[in-house]
């Protein structure tokens, strides 16, 4: 199979730089051109940038950076295709001034700010601002287009039914106002070094918008356009997020021993502003004004306690349903349950990531350690480690995981030689907290100093032993929270200890 890329690209910085009296001003001007040739793409890809940046700073308290750029992409309509991002922002070191000499325990702050405008082409191929069109060349007289005589209809013409080999029909709408999405966002922060240089923090906010972001649409538009199986492009979707990130470290220095212990944190949310949804009749199942992550399933209540107790609410998911199997709440009153009921279970993205780092030193020797977790979110139990037992087409020939295995009549729902249904739909009976926390990485090193290796003409030689995802603290068990799939339908992620010698000379 024949396949080439090829990329022509055109680059050129042109850089001022001056130093005033009690003043800096640094400034750079970008151009960058691409073409690009991908085999299967009829159309070139384009690309055009010009930036121009620049940080001007006042006896090194005051400062203030700017950024300008004009992006031109071929994906859009020539009257759609360029962009002007901009970004502003400023920093202010506090600590300079003289009422800030009495504090003692801060030796450092500087409060920032900054925000602007930046589009995203996310980098779609060609011609989206035109419609496509697609031919089709089977050979099925069930999926032709026939013209002539019919035996099922009255004559046209002639005495014979011809079959078209090929027909074209529209494949996509092209949106010629289609542009770029684009980004709007503040975040502000200051950085401090406090109780003399032993801690540093920095703290940030951001808030940031996704405005128009691209998707092809399918629930604004009426059927009556005739765009079902060919719908174009919108700029449409709105998102916005709001995250804090801190970075805390701690240096301290006992006799021989130094101890260095950091600690970062970042928690974040998005919320829909504007969806394409349908027009849904009950409050519950709207995507809009709910978080960007939302997780939509059936309210779980429990177990069929009875054979009658499942005729009381029928639930549409199967023809009949026994005690044992899993019981969901009407949501709309309707006097059953189905797909209308669902709504908002949870949420999928953590709502912190974390992680944690020491480093102790004490002469020759060193050891460093990292965690990282995450937390304040759920996962869906819903591979196959977690459904699987029955005996049909698509099953696992009564083949029981642990899981399976060690929850019959408890967290697992009716056994059964069939696949029953309604067991396994999208609700909170399969959610879980994913809350995990990991020991990354491990390293004990010893490095022996140069006048001991005077003999070979070595500086120093580093041996080391070092370990990886060697322990994990989590609620899930038997699986990776990491990654649910990892060891059941893809490559486990593995626990490994290496060790090694390292020689400079």
């Amino acid at each position: 199979m024949d396949y080439y890329f090829q990329r022509y690209s055109l680059n050129e910085v042109l850089s001022y730089d001056r130093k005033f009296a009690n003043s800096t001003l640094q400034s750079t001007l970008t151009y960058n051109q691409l073409l690009t040739y991908i085999n299967g793409v009829e159309e070139p890809q384009r690309a055009r940038n010009t930036a121009l940046s620049m940080m001007y700073s006042i006896k090194d308290k005051y400062s203030f950076q700017g950024v300008l750029n004009y992006a031109g992409t071929s994906t859009f309509d020539k009257n759609y295709r360029n962009i002007l991002n901009w970004a502003f922002g400023g920093n202010y070191v506090i600590s300079d001034e003289a009422f800030m000499s009495n504090i003692k325990a801060v030796n450092y702050l500087k409060i920032r700010a900054q925000g602007g405008i930046s589009g995203n082409e996310t980098f779609y191929e060609n011609l989206f601002y035109v419609d496509r069109w697609s031919s089709t060349s089977s050979t099925s007289t069930s999926t032709n287009w026939g013209f002539g005589a019919l035996s099922s209809s009255p004559t046209w013409f002639g005495t014979t039914t011809e079959a078209a080999i090929t027909r074209s029909y529209l494949s996509r709408s092209g949106n010629p106002v289609l542009t770029w999405e684009k980004r709007q966002e503040f975040n502000a922060g200051f950085d401090a070094v406090l109780f003399d240089n032993k801690v540093t923090l920095d703290m940030t906010y951001y808030n940031w918008l996704v405005d128009g972001s691209i998707s092809q649409v399918s629930n604004i538009l009426p059927f009556t356009s005739g765009l079902n199986g060919a719908r174009p492009y919108y700029n449409y979707n709105q998102t916005r997020y709001n995250a804090l990130g801190v970075d805390l470290k701690f240096t301290q220095k006992v006799g021989d021993i130094t101890i260095i212990v950091g600690a970062n944190a970042t928690t974040s949310k998005g919320e829909r502003i504007k969806y394409d949804e349908p027009a849904y009749r009950f409050d519950y199942q709207y995507r809009i004004g709910k978080v960007s992550d939302a997780i939509f399933g059936q309210n779980y209540i429990g177990k069929f306690t009875s054979d009658d107790d499942a005729l009381v609410v029928p639930q549409l998911f199967d023809a009949e349903l026994k005690a044992g199997d899993l019981k969901y709440k009407d949501m709309n009153d309707d006097g059953v349950v189905d797909d209308l009921d669902q709504g908002m279970i949870g949420n999928s993205s953590p709502r912190l990531y974390y992680g944690v780092n020491i480093s102790l030193k004490y002469k020759n020797f060193d050891l460093f350690i990292l965690g990282s977790g995450r937390a304040f979110y759920d996962v869906a139990l819903n591979n196959s480690y977690y459904w699987n037992g029955w005996n049909d087409a698509g099953g696992t020939n009564n083949n029981y995981s642990t899981f399976v295995r060690d929850n019959i009549g408890g967290a697992y729902p009716r056994l059964t030689y069939n696949k029953v249904n309604n067991n396994f739909v999208m609700s909170e009976f399969w959610l879980t907290k994913g809350d995990f926390f990991k020991i990354q990485n491990v390293e004990l090193a010893y490095t022996i100093p140069a006048e001991m290796l005077q003999f070979m003409g070595g500086r120093a030689v580093r041996i080391y032993v070092r370990g990886a995802n060697l322990m994990t603290i989590s609620k899930l068990k038997d699986v990776d929270p990491e990654n649910l799939a990892s060891g059941v339908s893809v490559y486990p992620l593995f626990k490994t200890i290496s060790a090694g010698v390292k020689l400079i000379f």
